[in-house]
């Protein structure tokens, strides 16, 4: 049983550190103070993953890329589908869905893109953008360990919906009831999914991947803003504040 749950532990020690050695501002809020801790814990895991890569033998492309497309079938163009039907964007919500069947039926289950061969293509989107269409506020700023910067709204929908999608799959292959060793592997395969497919989700403006916090946190606000603003065919919102 310790060894099973001794990786969280150790994740859950690692985050400890790096929340509670990172000294608060005089004018930070606790959730500001937390932000930091969280921002820095992220950039030490990337940091970690991009020396391990470097030593790492590399994976063959066509692996890499079946593995990748298989993902964006099973799981992106759902979510893309869903995303694109709450913004009322009923044709590329078709798209996507025809994008997946071609795929998983010509594409060897979703390793070959042969949609994107054919010309089949949408832009993705997903679901705190197609909340933004309908008026739904942002909430609070927030860095969510591993996965980074976010919004309430933006994280919250996300993570609902991926996991509608993912539990679906899961109950039809194994049925019900499920072990909690099966929910564990769900949760962690969700993490890596969400991180490999978030640029096919359309989710982080490209100025927001920077090292600085406070820059990070206004390109992403104002990308998210310009993004909704085109999905909605709106004038552009008026800056967030800070």
């Amino acid at each position: 049983m310790l060894s099973r749950i001794k990786p969280a532990l150790n994740v859950a020690v690692a985050l400890s550190l790096f929340i509670f050695t990172n000294p608060a501002q005089a004018d930070d809020s606790w959730l500001d103070w937390f932000n930091r801790g969280i921002f820095a814990f992220n950039a030490g895991v990337s940091d970690t993953l991009s020396g391990a890569g470097s030593v790492l033998p590399e994976l063959p492309q066509a692996l890499t890329h079946g593995v990748h497309n298989f993902a964006v079938t099973w799981v992106s163009e759902p979510l893309n589908a869903g995303a694109h039907l709450i913004a009322g964007r009923t044709d590329d919500a078709g798209i996507a869905m025809h994008r997946m069947f071609v795929n998983v039926s010509r594409g060897w289950l979703g390793f070959v893109d042969r949609a994107a061969e054919e010309g089949l293509v949408t832009a993705p989107i997903d679901y705190g953008l197609a909340l933004c269409t309908r008026g739904v506020p942002t909430g609070p700023f927030i860095v969510v360990p591993l996965t980074g910067i976010r919004t309430v709204r933006d994280f919250g929908s996300d993570w609902v919906a991926a996991h509608v999608v993912l539990y679906s799959i899961v109950f039809g292959v194994f049925g019900l009831p499920i072990s909690a060793q099966t929910i564990a592997t769900v949760e962690a395969f969700e993490e890596v999914i969400t991180l490999s497919i978030a640029g096919e989700l359309g989710e982080m403006p490209k100025d927001a991947k920077v090292n600085d916090l406070n820059v990070a946190q206004k390109n992403y606000l104002a990308g998210r803003d310009r993004r909704c603003a085109e999905l909605s065919n709106s004038p552009l919102p008026s800056p967030t504040k800070q």
